[in-house]
């Protein structure tokens, strides 16, 4: 049974209306006759559809949508306003405020029932399509989880054995030895359990609209330029490659989460750092247009063909049997989420076995 919450002020437009959808065995009504009323029902009971005057006392039906919206248990509710006026600029209030459609006054049998089929059934695709994604992600995660985690895990039981069998004979160098393969395979293990649970909520993120419209509404990184400098001096350190970077950063404010843009400037300089020799050239540099800020890792590595390149998703792992010791393939596509968020994007141009240059672009902030 599909609930359907009526919010009307005029009784008998009310009562009709009610009478009218009731008569489909499928549908049940709730109805109020205020703002106030009808919250209180929407907050109780999450219909599956909301009719909605616009005009009436006390809290009317633009207020109405906003809490509804505001709401993370009603905030997907398909809402129509029920209205006597055609006036494009009510219609155009009440779409950015989220509505999905509008019923003019007076509306016949046959246009109620439009509206009200064609908002639950589109809901249902979406529930449908979000559903599927969500079991692909578990099954990608329970598939592919294990096998990654194998190998960091085999490093440290294997260095852990090595240690109570042998610790009595081994002398201090190789004792730090053995600690320094155990705490590499853990970093291993913690970076691989950190993106997976990273694109896990990403994944969540984008099927919530409202929390996903505040992220790119209120984030800023005021000074990108030490932070980006920053991450990229310290991996360069960690691969004992420092001068083989070379930093050339401007500093515009950007619309991204701190959080966010260290992982994408993680993510790509550990790739450049991993997938390229020592002694070559690293270049991060930025230039910025009338809407971006654009951010250049370019390295002289192995490169990544065409083919390659468009396949670029999660779980995707170029040339696997060469590299299978760098880990998973899932940083680029987290990269690219994360982008996607804030109305960015990522570039890569490359030619196997010479370079690779990736242009992230993020929108400066306004």
């Amino acid at each position: 049974m599909k609930k359907i919450l009526i919010i009307e002020d005029e009784i008998p437009v009310l009562e009709n209306l009610a009478e009218l959808i009731e008569e489909v065995p499928e549908y049940t009504v709730l109805t109020a006759s205020d703002g106030i009323k009808g919250l209180e029902l929407a907050m109780e009971h999450i219909p599956d559809l909301i009719l909605c005057d616009i005009m009436m006392p006390e809290i009317d039906g633009y207020e109405v949508l906003s809490t509804i919206k505001k709401n993370e248990a009603t905030s997907t509710i398909p809402f129509i306003f029920l209205t006597a006026r055609s006036e494009k600029e009510d219609m155009r209030h009440g779409m950015e405020l989220g509505a999905d459609d509008f019923l003019t006054k007076p509306f016949t049998y046959k246009e109620v029932f439009k509206a009200i089929d064609s908002r639950l059934s589109k809901t249902e695709q979406i529930m449908s399509k979000s559903e599927k994604q969500l079991n692909e992600l578990r099954i990608n995660l329970a598939t592919t989880l294990p096998h990654e985690l194998r190998t960091p895990l085999n490093g440290i039981l294997a260095s852990a054995h090595l240690l109570i069998e042998h610790f009595d004979n081994m002398d201090l160098t190789e004792v730090k030895q053995v600690h320094n393969s155990i705490y590499a395979s853990a970093k291993r293990l913690n970076r691989l359990i950190t993106n997976y649970l990273t694109f896990a909520d990403l994944e969540l993120l984008f099927k919530d609209k409202q929390k996903l419209q505040s992220l790119k509404s209120n984030s800023i990184v005021d000074s990108p330029e030490p932070i980006i400098k920053d991450i990229a001096q310290n991996l360069a350190a960690n691969y004992k490659r420092s001068d083989d970077l070379k930093v050339v950063l401007s500093n515009n404010p950007i619309n991204i989460t701190q959080e966010h843009l260290y992982k994408i400037c993680e993510e790509l300089f550990d790739n450049a750092l991993k997938f390229s020799e020592e002694n070559k050239s690293i270049y991060v540099t930025s230039t910025i247009n009338n809407e971006y800020y654009i951010l250049k890792i370019k390295d002289l590595g192995i490169g990544l063909t065409p083919e390659q390149i468009s396949k670029i998703g999660a779980y995707v792992q170029f040339d696997r049997k060469l590299h299978e010791q760098q880990g998973s393939g899932l940083g680029l596509i987290i990269v690219k989420r994360i982008l996607q968020v804030y109305d960015g994007y990522l570039e890569i141009e490359s030619e196997p076995v010479k370079h690779t240059e990736i242009r992230v672009y993020m929108r400066l902030s306004k």
